[in-house]
């Protein structure tokens, strides 16, 4: 979200818990939460609100003039996870902490 740049990134170990979380931007966070004799790995994001002007990207779209139209489209913001774990590819996900859906 926004100019190339590393997230800034925060561990805290308990007894219970050990958490990372990351900050990508304002807007963009992401929290990964691992508790002891869990079989499971708990995932935090926040995305939003995403700005629409995105002067760090090459324009879209031009004048006829060719000057370069500000870049206020919609934008998407995803999450792709790689793991080791051995999961026979399945995993679960919790919408707005309405229910468990195996995926």
């Amino acid at each position: 979200p926004g100019p190339a740049r590393k997230p800034a990134m925060r561990v805290s170990r308990g007894p219970l818990v050990t958490e990372v979380a990351q900050t990508f931007s304002p807007w963009a966070t992401h929290v990964i939460r691992l508790f002891r004799n869990a079989s499971f790995v708990e995932v935090e994001w926040t995305a939003g609100p995403i700005p629409v002007d995105t002067p760090w990207l090459p324009p879209v779209a031009r004048h006829s003039d060719g000057r370069p139209m500000p870049n206020n489209w919609g934008k998407e913001v995803i999450v792709r996870y790689t793991s080791g774990l051995k999961a026979g590819h399945t995993w679960y996900t919790d919408s707005n902490g309405k229910e468990m859906v195996k995926r």
